[in-house]
Order: structure tokens, then C-alpha cells, then sequence
């Protein structure tokens, strides 16, 4: 049996959810999503919890209940939380700030450039970041010197 799996997950307040069959509906502050649950699962709503459980004891149903359950509490994050992706910049010599909505980054002491920043709800850079060890170059295109160019 999985431990994620027999874990309920509850509800905040804020969020309404739904179990149509096999699909289950959050709705929350943040938008809505859905997950259609796999039919070897068994989904439950009762009382602000929601339930997971196989509806055979066959090795693929314990696997998918599991799994299952933690997509259903991930859409509860998602309507609650939103998405969030934080990076770090690590290595020596390497700063990143924000300045208004730009992003200014540098690289020792001798180069420095700007990206102006795309549409996305927040964005945060914190001062301890310090940089990467190596700036990721483009990839180059190598020609075989006996195959001819067209």
C-alpha cells in the first residue's frame, strides 16, 4: 500500500471541490483545474476531505493511487498557492538584481547586461545571489569538413 496514498487531503477554506466520477474539480482564489482520476482508483468527497483508495488490489491500481492523490493535492496548491519557480544563482563572480523591470546581471567586473522581464504575475530576486561558475554558452553548429554545403 502507499503512505502517500492512504494520507487524506482536506480542503482549505476558500476552495470548493468537486468529484464528478472520475474527474475531480478545485476551484479556488486563483482560477480552477481539474484531473480525470484513473479508473483502477476509487475517489471519495466527504466533509472538506478528499479520498483515494484502489478499487483492485492489483500492483498498477496501489501504484496509480498514489499517484493520484498527490495530483489532487497539488491542484489544492494550485488554486491556493499558484505556481511558483524559484532559481538560484550560485558560483563566484556572478550577481543578478532586479531594477524596475529589468533584469541586471553581471559577471565579474568587466561585463554587464540587462533582459527586460517577460509577463509574469511576480518576480523576486533576493540579495544573496551570487551567480553561476560558468555563463552557458550557445550551442555551435559543427559541419563535417568532407560533406558538402548545399
Amino acid at each position: 500500500m502507499s503512505r502517500i496514498g492512504k494520507r487524506p487531503v482536506t480542503i482549505p477554506s476558500g476552495v470548493t471541490a468537486t468529484v464528478e466520477g472520475q474527474t475531480v474539480k478545485m476551484k479556488g482564489p486563483k482560477g480552477q483545474l481539474q484531473f480525470v482520476v484513473h479508473d483502477d482508483v476509487e475517489v471519495k468527497f466527504d466533509k472538506g476531505v478528499v479520498t483515494v483508495a484502489p478499487r483492485v488490489e492489483t500492483n498498477r491500481a496501489r501504484a496509480l493511487y498514489g499517484t493520484a492523490r498527490a495530483q489532487i493535492a497539488n491542484l489544492v496548491d494550485g488554486v491556493t498557492k499558484g505556481f511558483e519557480k524559484k532559481l538560484e544563482i550560485t558560483g563566484v563572480g556572478y550577481r543578478a538584481a532586479m531594477q524596475g523591470k529589468n533584469l541586471h546581471r553581471s559577471r565579474k567586473a568587466s561585463r554587464s547586461w540587462f533582459r527586460s522581464r517577460p509577463r509574469s504575475p511576480s518576480r523576486a530576486t533576493t540579495s544573496s545571489a551570487s551567480g553561476r561558475s560558468r555563463p552557458k554558452s550557445a550551442p555551435t553548429v559543427r559541419r563535417s569538413p568532407t560533406r558538402a554545403r548545399a
